[in-house]
């Protein structure tokens, strides 16, 4: 049977360009793009320099977007995503921008942080990669350098894990706004910006100065003007290959032996994700694993047992699994829960007295790709409630945090809680867990030849905020075999 064909278009209003997709589609695969529009705005500019969107320019884009909507309903097309980046999100006015595109074209657009921006050209890179079979082969690591008109993204991989990954607000745009004109026509202002660079890539630097990158990958808007300027042509993987001769400086800087200029868009990554997620549990599964590949290297780095949060966030699953119908939790919000468990000790690097104040603002604080500012702050407050006996207990300094105790926090906080207990040891003593829910009941079975008196102990001691929350007793069960 012929799979049905589905129509949406794919919009992206970013800081110099207005584009949008219209596609047709099957699965992640099986894309035609039936027609393409964009149009050239001035958006970054004003708004790094004034840190608003005009009226002149809000009254143009929406005029843009108007175009866009007509063209979308002679193909016959309703669905759609429109997603806008760094230019809109620093405005201060965006608010009132977004209120007036609802209500004079209908469409309702996403703002995205610069952690879910650099997710997106992820997806972009992967899907590209895996559409046309590419391997890249490597022994050391892949360095992926995102060039935007506000912003530099930095991700290094290596061995399937992500190590490190950190965003600078250093752009084009931001450069050039950073100097005067007369500035910029002076016989020094080439070093002058030379050193400007260096000085805010410093840290970056220092930390890749002991990372073996064999590969560097540049991508973003910037990076479509190398092509022409180094006089190469995209192959048919949308990839230019180029060695030291044609960019000497950035390779010596970042120690790698090839780099390759990534030549798809950040579109293609907001098309790739929406039909990803209609269509293609595989590809959405080893998107989120990249997303736990540099959870776990946060954890890694702030000194927590891997092990130990490793099982735990199993043990988390086994508990969710057995609940999640009945509470209304889904998939999303296990892929939290999963997050919230490998980070639930970071606070202790800085201090144990105050572990889950500084795990919660450490988590506030750290660029997680693909995650919103509701997603970061549902982990951040999973990671506080977990720690304390019941989710009423909130101190002063949580209020002022304004660290959420929903329902739905809380029930993850108290599944947390509980598998905490499991493993208070670090001792892995547990290895299998089944769960059965029977009437007011909550049995978890664990397969164990060890003593378990100091997890039984405490599961007893930590169960009252699991009890408080689904109105079911715990019950600890142990078995041998």
């Amino acid at each position: 049977m012929a799979k049905k064909k589905q129509l949406a278009a794919i919009i992206h209003l970013g800081s110099e360009r207005v584009t949008m997709q219209l596609i047709e589609y099957t699965d992640l695969y099986a894309v035609t793009i039936l027609d393409e529009a964009s149009q050239t705005v001035r958006l970054g500019e004003e708004t790094f320099k004034t840190g608003r969107i005009s009226t002149e320019t809000m009254q143009a884009l929406i005029d843009i977007l108007k175009g866009f909507r007509r063209l979308m309903k002679d193909y016959g097309i309703k669905d759609y995503v429109l997603e806008a980046t760094t230019a809109v999100r620093e405005a201060r006015n965006r608010t009132f921008f977004l209120d007036q595109v609802l209500v004079k074209t209908g469409f309702v657009m996403d703002v995205i942080n610069l952690p879910q921006e650099i997710f997106r050209k992820i997806a972009s890179l992967s899907y590209h990669l895996e559409s046309h079979k590419k391997k890249v082969e490597h022994k050391g690591g892949h360095l992926l350098v995102d060039l935007s008109s506000g912003a530099m993204g930095f991700t290094y991989v290596r061995r399937g894990e992500m190590e490190y990954q950190q965003n600078l607000h250093v752009g084009l745009i931001r450069m050039k706004e950073y100097f005067t004109r007369n500035e910029q026509s002076s016989i020094h202002f080439g070093e002058a910006l030379r050193e400007y660079i260096r000085a805010n890539l410093f840290p970056v630097m220092q930390e890749l100065e002991n990372k073996p990158v064999e590969s560097m990958f540049i991508s973003g808007v910037e990076s479509s003007y190398l092509p022409r300027i180094l006089k190469k042509k995209p192959d048919k993987k949308g990839l230019i290959k180029v060695g030291a001769g044609d960019l000497e400086e950035m390779i010596r800087a970042a120690g790698s032996s090839f780099v390759y200029i990534v030549t798809n868009r950040f579109i293609d990554g907001i098309r790739a994700l929406y039909i990803a997620r209609q269509k293609d549990p595989a590809f959405m599964a080893y998107m989120q694993s990249i997303q736990m590949s540099q959870i776990r290297g946060v954890a890694r780095r702030f000194g927590s047992n891997l092990v130990h949060v490793g099982l735990v966030a199993d043990l988390c699953e086994a508990i969710f699994e057995t609940v999640a119908k009945s509470e209304g939790l889904d998939g999303a919000d296990l892929h939290l829960l999963r997050a919230a468990a490998l980070l639930h000790g970071v606070g202790k690097f800085f201090s144990l007295r105050a572990g889950k104040l500084y795990n919660y603002e450490l988590i506030q604080a750290t660029d997680f790709l693909g995650f919103g500012p509701d997603a970061q702050q549902t982990i951040a407050s999973v990671s506080y409630l977990f720690s304390l006996p019941s989710p009423d207990a909130l101190s002063p300094e949580a209020y002022d945090r304004e660290i959420s105790a929903t329902p739905a926090v809380a029930k993850l906080a108290a599944i947390l809680r509980l598998a905490d207990a499991l493993d208070v040891s670090r001792k892995q003593k547990i290895t299998g867990c089944r769960t059965v829910m029977k009437e007011n009941q909550f049995r978890i079975i664990v397969t164990s030849r060890e003593d378990l008196s100091l997890e039984r102990w405490t599961f007893e001691k930590q169960s009252g905020f699991f009890e408080e929350v689904f109105g079911l007793t715990p019950i600890l069960e142990q078995v041998e075999r």
